[in-house]
């Protein structure tokens, strides 16, 4: 994606005598960066009735280079030493930005930033352990998750059933409401939520969630992007009172894992799954027309044709990338001992992709179509485990 589609921002914490502030300042994407110093004077034009005591850099943190500058990563501390913060460059977007911690009084380890919302909001909770805001999803004001509808309404789509699947698995309740292809970029805009994917083809996309805010008249937080939903779940409702998306702080695996996925199972079986849900008419009629009109452009071509091109290739090339995640996965060790999932006994958030790719196909064909019942003898019916093991996942349910 060029890099003028990005929208830099810097996320700035400092203590004052009023207390912490935080902000999210947005530059131009050609902005080259702003000095330690000019941050300083843009908090103190933000808060012109507080007094900054002090910012210091103590760049005790490493990040990837190719995203941004060491010299423009800082905590923010206070000239005691007390740390509130962190100013770090980043892009508009959830881009992972490794760090190392580092074993000292002033570090924070700060696996991914999460930068969709230029509200100091979405900042709560992420990057500043113990000052996560109070967020209580409950029955009566549960997390909406926002699903992609269709004629009858059940989960089909890949990306928005690993997010149901996290927040079954975490145990909170949440209601869905189901959005035509049509009405997604509307009704986020009308929301505020942010883009997932800021000036790509479809900016706008499904998952997003609102997780409601705890005070009176709070304004929710929405969350785009199933892998951003993920952390912002598992920083917002941690373990050990909410069951882990990530076992052992797994995350970096986790998403290793996820792109491996994405360029095996995932990207095997798309051709075929667009072309079923399009000439299966899976999708509401709003959405189908969009659906087919979009894909069949996007394609050059009908969908019937593209499922009949496809075809010849589910028992040779769609098998071998399966059998290229599934070799990856042997080397857990035997399947019966050590288990079926990305983390051998221990399911997490990396398996909840394979799942959403094995619904794409299951409601897409039906569950008496030949691919499906195919697909559960492939690899010593591992793919059959992960399905049952979801199975009994969905029975503990925590829709409202």
């Amino acid at each position: 994606m060029a890099e003028n589609s990005f929208t830099v921002l810097y996320f700035a914490a400092a203590r004052t005598e009023t207390g912490v502030h935080k902000e999210v300042i947005p530059l131009p994407p050609s902005s080259p960066g702003i000095p330690l110093s000019q941050l300083a004077d843009l908090l103190v034009d933000r808060h012109p009735d507080t007094k900054l005591r002090e910012v210091l850099d103590i760049s005790s943190w490493s990040v990837n280079e190719e995203m941004v500058d060491d010299d423009q990563a800082h905590h923010v501390v206070l000239k005691g030493g007390e740390e509130v913060g962190v100013i770090c460059p980043t892009l508009y977007l959830g881009l992972e930005i490794g760090s190392t911690p580092q074993r000292t009084p002033h570090s924070i380890f700060i696996s991914s930033l999460l930068c969709f919302d230029a509200r100091p909001a979405m900042w709560d909770g992420v990057l500043v352990p113990g000052s996560r805001r109070n967020m209580a999803a409950t029955k009566d004001s549960p997390i909406i998750l926002y699903d992609l509808a269709s004629q009858n309404n059940t989960p089909w789509s890949p990306n928005t059933y690993k997010t149901r699947l996290a927040l079954i698995h975490k145990g909170l309740p949440f209601r869905v409401e189901y959005v035509s292809y049509p009405d997604i970029a509307p009704l986020m805009q009308k929301l505020g939520a942010a883009p997932a994917h800021p000036g790509g083809e479809f900016p706008y996309t499904v998952p997003v969630i609102a997780d409601p805010s705890s005070e009176p008249g709070g304004e929710p937080i929405y969350v785009p992007d199933s892998w951003a939903i993920s952390l912002y779940l598992e920083r917002t409702y941690p373990p050990p009172k909410y069951p882990s998306l990530f076992p052992h702080g797994a995350i970096a695996v986790n998403r290793a894992m996820s792109a491996t996925i994405g360029r095996t199972a995932y990207n095997a079986i798309a051709d075929t799954a667009i072309a079923l849900i399009g000439t299966n008419h899976i999708l509401d009629d709003r959405g189908h027309e969009y659906f087919m009109r979009t894909r069949e452009e996007g394609f050059g071509k009908p969908l019937v044709e593209l499922l009949k091109e496809e075809e010849p290739k589910w028992s040779t090339e769609i098998r071998e990338a399966w059998a290229t995640l599934g070799k990856l996965l042997d080397l857990n060790g035997p399947m019966d001992q050590v288990g079926p999932f990305v983390l051998g006994k221990e399911i997490s958030n990396a398996d909840f992709m394979i799942a959403g790719v094995l619904v794409w196909l299951r409601r897409a064909e039906g569950p008496e179509g030949h691919r499906w019942k195919e697909l559960f003898e492939w690899d010593g019916g591992r793919w059959a485990k992960i399905w049952q093991a979801i199975e009994e996942l969905e029975t503990k349910s925590t829709e409202v």
